[in-house]
């Protein structure tokens, strides 16, 4: 019986090896399937704000750059010409074709008010694009901020 078991053999170093780059492509493909869906989130989840709010819902803007202690800054001013409060802001910068989004920020606006909007930028960008978000109660009674893309503008600079 010993020797039955003394016999047997492992994988081969080959066979070992082919597993391996399996299993790290397979943990890699994971980790980048996971990554994509939290960065692409904020705007994919939230493309339905809901009839009223669609026709109901109207911005205008204007932003001009800055420099401060040191660092830059574009100013963004945001004005509600819509019928409902706007709850917050979703901006994204762009310097030719590329483009860099900040998280939302809330920023409560009543209809015929203005908000400024201060934010730290690398450079004064070419034009910016507006998200305006709401925020709608979930069927579990939870509070969710939704930005609406379907209203988005695009200001270029002034």
């Amino acid at each position: 019986m010993q020797k039955r078991l003394m016999a047997k053999k492992g994988i081969s170093p080959l066979i070992a090896t082919v597993l391996l780059i399996g299993a790290t492509i397979g943990v890699f493909l994971i980790v980048f399937a996971l990554i994509r869906g939290i960065t692409l989130g904020t705007i994919e989840k939230s493309t339905d704000c809901g009839a009223q709010e669609e026709t109901s819902l109207d911005i205008g803007a204007e932003f001009t750059c800055g420099s401060e202690n040191g660092e830059d800054y574009a100013d963004i001013t945001v004005t509600n010409n819509g019928n409902i409060k706007v709850e917050g802001f979703m901006f994204v910068f762009y310097n030719g074709e590329e483009g860099k989004s900040f998280p939302p920020t809330l920023n409560p606006t009543k209809p015929a008010e203005q908000s400024i909007n201060k934010i730290k930028a690398d450079s004064c960008p070419d034009r910016i694009e507006i998200y305006p978000g709401i925020v709608k109660e979930t069927s579990q009674g939870k509070a969710k901020f939704l930005v609406c893309k379907d209203k988005k503008i695009e200001v270029l600079k002034s």
